[in-house]
């Protein structure tokens, strides 16, 4: 330890940079077992690796993207306009009510539900009916 009780900086320094190295070590071992799964022989096993990692991307880009509109709205609007608890707990139930309606506005336009091919579907329609409900599976994952 350093002089009157002062952190000793080499031994600071050796547990960062074992840290930086452990997670590069991490970071490495990820990159390899991703290569693995997703060139594995067995078809169901690269099946349910991109879905796992796609799941992953999914949530990783609707955090940001909802930490960075949260962050927008508490410098923005909250901070200037709005005092008091009340005020914050309406303008997150707003924000909620926003989120929710975009969500179910994408998920239904993307799988042909809202637009124009909304409404009873036609004979045609119906045959497409199975690529319908893969989009609308697939955009779910996304939204």
């Amino acid at each position: 330890a350093g002089a009157h009780g002062e952190p000793d900086v080499h031994g600071e320094s050796n547990r960062v940079k074992n840290a930086v190295a452990l997670m590069l070590v991490g970071a490495i071992a990820f990159q390899m077992s991703t290569f693995y799964l997703v060139n594995y022989p067995d078809d169901d096993i690269v099946f349910y690796s991109y879905s796992i990692f796609g799941s992953a991307i999914s949530i990783f880009c609707g955090v940001l993207l909802f930490e960075s509109v949260q962050g927008c709205l508490e410098v923005y609007i909250m901070s200037h306009f709005i005092e008091g608890g009340t005020g914050r707990r309406m303008m997150r139930v707003a924000q909620l009510i926003f989120w929710l309606l975009i969500a179910n506005i994408a998920m239904g336009w993307t799988s042909g539900a809202l637009g124009k091919a909304a409404g009873k579907p036609s004979e045609a329609e119906l045959k497409n009916w199975p690529q319908r409900k893969l989009k609308a599976e697939c955009w779910g994952g996304v939204f």
